[in-house]
């Protein structure tokens, strides 16, 4: 049985309602119809992704991408250190030089809260501005990086000091992706959660006390609804 949720998150800017859904699926199977859905006039689409991701999702990512709209993808290598001006000008001058990109393009951001981070920031300013989509594969991006609309990148004074606001087009979340992750990083975004229902909803902490041990085990059903209520708060 296909095992998908919706959670519709509510945008303003410049002062008018502005919607993109965050969809929670088991699978990258709906994710092209998603995509081609709230960037219909986009003619090109860029993966940005890191080398690990790459190798561990990169192939069935691609592999879902079944029309013949152009679609090519550019790695980064993984870490924090990426999140900076030299690799976002390395996206840019790719993006320019060899795919001969322009406004028709749109954005994927396949990967954690750094790749998140740095391709919404090249969305943002890349022929002042394109459209761009969050692939979000930890779960710390998916309770809370990849949604929001903040970019940005690192500098020598200081982590996210340059950026921009710009909201995504869709959040498509593939729970099976957390399967990959370690331990610690599972931990890192659930702790995240927890501090979110702590602040703000005693039910939903009761729920992530009641239900650590299937939220550890990644259990659609309890993943899901950790996921869905972190990004309503």
């Amino acid at each position: 049985m296909k095992k998908s949720t919706r959670a519709v998150v509510k945008c303003f800017e410049n002062d008018s309602k502005k919607y993109y859904p965050i969809l929670i699926e088991s699978s990258f199977e709906n994710v092209e119809k998603n995509i081609f859905e709230v960037c219909p006039k986009s003619k090109r689409f860029v993966v940005i992704t890191d080398d690990v991701v790459r190798d561990l999702h990169g192939d069935r990512f691609m592999a879902a991408f079944k029309s013949s709209t152009k679609v090519d993808m550019f790695v980064v290598p993984n870490g924090e250190a990426t999140k900076c001006r030299e690799w976002k000008a390395k996206i840019e001058d790719w993006m320019f030089n060899e795919l001969n990109c322009h406004r028709d393009c749109a954005m994927i951001a396949l990967g954690g809260g750094v790749v998140g981070d740095l391709v919404g920031f090249v969305a943002a300013t890349f022929m002042r501005g394109v459209p761009f989509v969050q692939v979000p594969t930890t779960m710390l991006a998916m309770v809370d990086s990849s949604v929001g609309g903040k970019t940005a990148i690192d500098t020598p004074s200081g982590k996210n000091l340059v950026g921009a606001f710009h909201q995504p087009k869709l959040v498509f979340m593939d729970l099976s992706t957390l399967k990959t992750l370690p331990s610690r990083q599972l931990s890192n975004g659930l702790c995240e959660a927890i501090k979110m229902a702590a602040c703000l909803d005693k039910s939903f902490f009761e729920f992530l006390e009641a239900n650590v041990d299937a939220a550890l085990a990644l259990d659609f059903e309890t993943t899901s609804r950790i996921v869905q209520r972190s990004v309503e708060l």
